[in-house]
């Protein structure tokens, strides 16, 4: 069984080097740059989708919702209702949008703007609205006096016309929203801050983490305490060396995955206990070789009419 032999951490990971201990390994700078820039531009994604998500969208939908209420409004002054409170305001908006959506295909003008108005209000409230009801219902359990203006319930629909039309005169309704538009924002800033923790959580184990080595006796000490020496190494695999992998095959058929790409100087060290055995160096020969003799024989392949 092979084991990764990096996530055992101890403190005090970045102390110099003694003078005369063994070396110590240290965080490869090309990949701390690496993930400083995946950092960034995961907390970057995530903050963008908070944005969206509590700010930018819910205010385009509720002023697009307000372009609605106001065509709402206006059909309602046009047919002469707009004074009438009891024509215009809705209730119970969930009711309401049900019945409006159960007769689609029977509903008279002024029904069809109403329908466009609520439909206007679930991206920002709930696809059923229910919280709008609610909402209503807990006005109306006010004094008269004490009552004020609610999202689908007006004191005084034909001031609250004219705030519209002042306020939105000479704009541009926005695009409206989907249903799914802010869930989208959401998981795009989860993604983003969940990202980011894993990166700072990835920097902060690399950095606990420390390989020593001595140079005369070729002695690679692991994280764990663990020692490797050159007589050991059955098989040095590097298989996945061109992705900055190495994996040390021991005698007894223990293994272990190194990361080249994180820390240095790793491979080195790797290189000079291979090439201090006869054995593995002879190994390493004989594959550069047989390596050599495929990159031939392919050349020869090409070159055949």
């Amino acid at each position: 069984m092979t084991d990764q032999a990096d996530p055992t951490t101890e403190p005090n990971a970045e102390q110099p080097t003694s003078a005369t201990g063994p070396i110590r390994t240290r965080v490869a700078p090309r990949w701390m740059r690496k993930m400083v820039i995946f950092l960034i531009v995961c907390f970057g994604l995530g903050t963008w989708g908070l944005l969206d998500a509590a700010v930018i969208y819910p205010n385009r939908g509720e002023r697009y919702s307000q372009f609605m209420l106001a065509e709402y409004l206006g059909h309602a002054n046009t047919i002469g209702v707009l004074p009438i409170a009891r024509r215009v305001n809705v209730d119970d908006p969930e009711a309401a949008l049900a019945d409006l959506e159960a007769r689609r295909d029977q509903l008279n003008d002024f029904e069809e703007f109403r329908l466009r108005w609520l439909k206007s209000l679930e991206p920002i409230h709930g696809k059923q609205l229910t919280g709008l009801t609610q909402q209503n219902q807990e006005m109306a359990a006010r004094g008269a006096e004490q009552r004020e203006d609610t999202v689908t319930v007006f004191v005084d629909p034909a001031a609250k016309h004219a705030e519209l039309t002042s306020a939105l005169q000479g704009a541009s309704a926005p695009k409206p929203l989907s249903q799914a538009d802010i869930a989208v924002q959401w998981l795009i800033c989860a993604a983003g801050y969940l990202g980011s923790l894993f990166i700072v959580f990835r920097i902060v184990q690399t950095k606990s983490t420390v390989y020593r080595y001595e140079p005369e006796a070729h002695k690679l000490i692991l994280p764990g305490g663990k020692t490797i020496t050159p007589d050991e190494i059955e098989v040095v695999d590097k298989s996945k060396w061109h992705k900055f992998f190495v994996t040390l095959d021991l005698k007894g058929g223990e293994s272990h995955k190194f990361d080249l790409l994180r820390f240095e100087p790793l491979e080195e060290w790797i290189l000079d206990m291979e090439e201090s055995d006869p054995r593995l160096r002879a190994a390493r020969e004989e594959a550069e070789e047989d390596e050599h003799e495929d990159a031939d024989s392919g050349t020869e392949d090409d070159q055949q009419p």
